[in-house]
């Protein structure tokens, strides 16, 4: 019972949190946050992407512009060239 009690709560509370993220989504800066983790731009706007291999940057991870097939968000593009990609990239 009281794992069934500890399974029912875990569902309700992920429950809660994908209602979160859907009543974030339905907001214009829900969408506009959306579109540009998956590398969007706003009309008028230009991406500056770094790269480190015409850098020279020696020692570093190898930079990874791509996640699962979708491009990175820019911050993370960033923070990859900066810091290299690893477990130690900032929370959301």
């Amino acid at each position: 019972a009281d794992e069934l009690t500890v399974s029912i709560a875990q569902a309700q509370a992920e429950n809660t949190q994908l209602q979160a993220t859907r009543d974030r989504a339905a907001t214009d800066a829900g969408a506009e946050e959306a579109l540009r983790d998956m590398g969007w731009l706003k009309q008028g706007e230009t991406a500056i992407v770094p790269r480190p291999e015409a850098t020279g940057a020696q020692g570093r991870q190898p930079f990874q512009p791509e996640r699962e097939g979708r491009p990175l968000p820019n911050w993370q593009r960033w923070w990859q060239w900066f810091f290299g990609s690893g477990a130690d990239k900032p929370a959301r």
